[in-house]
């Protein structure tokens, strides 16, 4: 009967045989596979449509006038928010409870 020690080195060896049957490519060789890579024909007009997209959109958007604000939508704002005092201010909570007793 194998000791369990004995298992592992065996299990090891055995790996390592699986592992010099493989070939390693020579480096040059992934190099230029890498190299030959490019990006889809496809890939390149989308982004380009993207950025001629974003770009006219800001262009546009410069063209537009700017919105006048009128007096009286400012006037009836503040107003609103003048009838609307308590909630412009802020109490503890511990405040009520001091001021109650």
């Amino acid at each position: 009967m194998k000791s369990e020690e004995d298992e592992l080195k065996d299990f090891f060896l055995e790996m390592k045989k699986g592992d010099a049957s493989h070939e390693v490519p020579p480096l040059a060789k992934l190099l230029l596979q890498q190299k030959q890579q490019k990006l889809p024909v496809w890939a390149v007009v989308a982004a380009t449509i993207n950025i001629i997209l974003f770009v006219g959109g800001f262009w546009y958007r410069s063209l537009q006038p700017s919105k006048v604000v009128d007096a009286r939508s400012l006037i009836e704002t503040q107003s609103s928010v003048d009838q609307n005092s308590d909630m412009m201010t802020w109490e503890t909570p511990t405040d009520k409870l001091l001021t109650n007793f």
